[in-house]
């Protein structure tokens, strides 16, 4: 049986006739009849009794009514629930946000609580880099806003956002933080670095950067959090490659910043499951896109 049984049912019941029943349901008597036909074949017995006046409930009738009434209630009530979340006039969305966007995800999200103000945003950080696609995976989070590619991202659908330059952070008496102009990769060859730990987003991108020096990044300090490298870098412990808002940051923090002349690129953007998003999230990622 579905709901449209059911409707037609309570139409005949509350009409008296499956004639009254289809106009008043806007449908063809035949394909009224029809259906109340096929629901008393799956419950295999009549529902009403014909008479010559119309129709009467029987007995199994009667037992069906107030199941049949609650059934249609509720479809509507999760129909009422929904409108909300489809208007963007209340639901949730679930957020996982690298630490290292955070200050563009807190933007692009401030902008979206302020245009969907009725829409609640859970937005959480996961350990590491590597949790992200999981986090996602399992439906904790619709959304990820993270670089890419993400470590665990199998069976996720990627949507590039941006690119973010790439720049070095030197302490103020470096030599090379002289200069103006972009820094070539093999300025960096004999520095030491204050980088995350291998397999990691900025250590990835290190590596990338010296690739075509053929030399290995030598780490001073490994550090899981790349803003936490800048004030090992303004103390003269080594030097960093940052972008996005770290880069402005580590200017906040005495650090000298000089962009890199490479075509290695920060590449941000979100990861979700398979299949249709929610209309939150839909208009996040709209929001994001404009911020861009």
């Amino acid at each position: 049986m579905d709901a449209r049984q059911l409707r037609y049912f309570l139409a005949v019941v509350e009409h008296g006739t499956m004639t009254k029943a289809a106009e008043a349901m806007h449908v063809s008597q035949p394909s009224l009849s029809q259906a109340i036909v096929g629901l008393e074949r799956e419950l295999r017995t009549q529902l009403f009794h014909r008479t010559g006046r119309g129709l009467v409930l029987s007995a199994a009738g009667q037992a069906a009514l107030e199941p049949a009434r609650r059934v249609v209630h509720g479809l509507a009530e999760v129909a009422s629930a929904v409108e909300p979340v489809r208007e963007l006039s209340g639901g949730r969305l679930d957020l996982v946000v690298q630490h290292l966007l955070s200050g563009w995800g807190v933007a692009v999200v401030a902008a979206f609580c302020h245009q969907y103000p009725q829409v609640a945003v859970r937005m959480i950080e996961p350990p590491n880099w590597h949790r992200i696609g999981r986090t996602v995976r399992t439906g904790t989070c619709e959304l990820g806003l993270c670089t890419l590619p993400i470590a665990d991202g199998e069976g996720l659908h990627t949507r590039q956002l941006a690119s973010r330059e790439l720049h070095i952070a030197l302490p103020a008496n470096h030599p090379l933080a002289d200069g103006e102009g972009p820094l070539e990769p093999a300025a960096l060859v004999d520095q030491r670095f204050v980088t995350s730990p291998p397999r990691t987003v900025w250590r990835t991108l290190l590596e990338e950067v010296l690739e075509e020096t053929g030399r290995s990044p030598v780490a001073a300090v490994e550090i899981t959090a790349n803003s936490g490298a800048i004030p090992l870098v303004v103390a003269g412990v080594g030097v960093a490659v940052v972008a996005g808002q770290t880069v402005h940051q580590a200017r906040e923090q005495g650090a000298v910043v000089r962009p890199l002349r490479t075509d290695v690129r920060m590449r941000v953007g979100v990861v979700h499951r398979p299949g249709p998003l929610s209309p939150a999230a839909e208009a996040l990622i709209a929001l994001l896109e404009r911020d861009e």
